[in-house]
């Protein structure tokens, strides 16, 4: 019985494996035959097809063009599969064709089928694949982590992706996090993949001191108010683990708060000579400076203590006449 390939749908079907389905009248539901292009008939092997010269791309990304030829002609004109020939599937369909380069060296297989007869050709070229790419490398979790001194800090990890090794990537990270010291951490990522291309991301891990927050007469809520040319007094504790530091510098600075939007930042000044500059004093286990707020306008205040540990220690006092 003389066979037809009824359109592009049923080829398309066919580049899921290496067999080709063909349909005995287009439209109608007769029986299907399936051809296994990897096992058709030596005495039928009449044709002469080019499936053209060797070709290189990159792993993922380059492109594999398919491109064959043939002096025979048929009515319906000859089928082209072209079949990878290392997984044995059809890739595509077509006299021209391209798609992404697989990840590997590969050789593939051009196959012109006549459906009518059965006559049948073939030919090759061989992919040579390069892989020039670095991985993908990505921090899951936050790039800037803050620890308060004493407790744990978790490690979120990074993903990986590479387009000749896919995620099968090995990652070395170096630097580490002293949960237990106050400090900046830098943590940094390294994925290489076989062929020795390399890609890095670096997360910031903070680890910060813990503390008070700022003590009477300052309201933690920010419903503390003060006239102006008046002395207020600043204190804090360090608690937990920084509970016995007694060296800590702090230093206190300020900003007009507008629209809730905290302006620009101005030294804070002392009143009298106990504090040095806008550090903190350490005195009866206490941080304590002394603000003054001559020269200060009315209205609301950020005060915020640098600790050199990289958090916002940030506290609003208003002030008025």
């Amino acid at each position: 019985m003389k066979t037809l390939i009824c359109g592009r749908t049923a080829l398309a079907k066919a580049a899921a494996a290496a067999f080709l389905t063909v349909v005995g009248l287009c439209g109608a539901a007769h029986a299907q035959t399936a051809i296994d292009v990897n096992n058709l008939d030596p005495g039928m092997k009449t044709i002469t097809c080019d499936a053209g010269p060797d070709q290189s791309a990159e792993a993922g990304t380059g492109v594999v063009n398919f491109h064959g030829t043939t002096s025979y002609v048929s009515d319906p004109p000859p089928i082209f599969l072209w079949v990878n020939t290392s997984t044995g599937q059809t890739d595509a369909v077509g006299t021209d064709a391209s798609e992404n380069a697989p990840a590997h060296d590969t050789t593939f297989r051009l196959v012109v089928l006549d459906p009518s007869t059965g006559n049948w050709g073939d030919d090759t070229f061989s992919l040579s694949v390069t892989d020039t790419t670095a991985p993908q490398i990505w921090l899951l979790g936050d790039p800037t982590v803050y620890v308060v001194c004493g407790t744990p800090y978790f490690e979120s990890g990074t993903g990986v992706f590479d387009n000749a090794d896919g995620t099968s990537v090995p990652v070395t990270v170096t630097g580490g996090v002293n949960n237990n010291v106050v400090g900046v951490y830098h943590i940094t990522y390294t994925a290489t993949d076989a062929h020795n291309n390399s890609a890095s991301v670096q997360r910031t891990v903070n680890v910060l001191y813990s503390w008070s927050g700022f003590e009477a007469p300052i309201d933690l809520n920010g419903q503390s108010v003060f006239k102006i040319n008046s002395c207020v007094p600043c204190k804090f504790s360090l608690t937990g683990p920084c509970a016995n530091l007694t060296n800590v510098v702090a230093k206190l600075y300020l900003a007009k708060m507008s629209n809730s939007i905290a302006g620009t930042e101005i030294v804070a000044e002392s009143k009298g000579n106990a504090d040095t500059g806008n550090i903190f004093r350490y005195q009866n286990g206490k941080y304590t400076f002394n603000l003054d707020t001559k020269g200060l306008t009315t209205g609301t205040w950020q005060l915020r203590v640098d600790m050199g540990d990289g958090a916002i220690h940030a506290y609003v006092i208003s002030l008025t006449k």
